[in-house]
């Protein structure tokens, strides 16, 4: 679960975007350690965790960071953007749907 909640910081996710990232992204049920086949937590259950770990999860992730840092690795908070009906640029180019000027 801290798993996860480090990635709830990381992407800055409400407990609701959590849930549903948890249920809907190969790559953090991977990172956090839930089978395909296991439940995965809900809103309400990663609300109790937060709140019960209190200060001790902010201390963790201060930790991580340190470690992460002292190889000189840089985290950065990230942004989830979902691509529904996106095409590639250059597959629109060879449909003709795409003009640049040069192009």
């Amino acid at each position: 679960m801290l798993k996860a909640l480090y990635l709830q910081a990381l992407y800055d996710l409400s407990d609701p975007a959590l849930e549903e990232a948890l249920l809907d992204r190969l790559s953090f049920r991977h990172f956090c350690g839930f089978a395909l086949d296991a439940p995965t937590p809900d809103e309400t259950t990663i609300w109790r965790f937060r709140k019960q770990a209190g200060d001790l999860l902010t201390a963790a992730f201060e930790e991580i960071g340190r470690q992460l840092a002292a190889p000189g690795l840089v985290v950065r908070a990230g942004t989830m953007i979902r691509e529904y009906g996106c095409r590639p640029a250059d597959l629109r180019r060879r449909e003709g749907g795409l003009r640049r000027p040069g192009l």
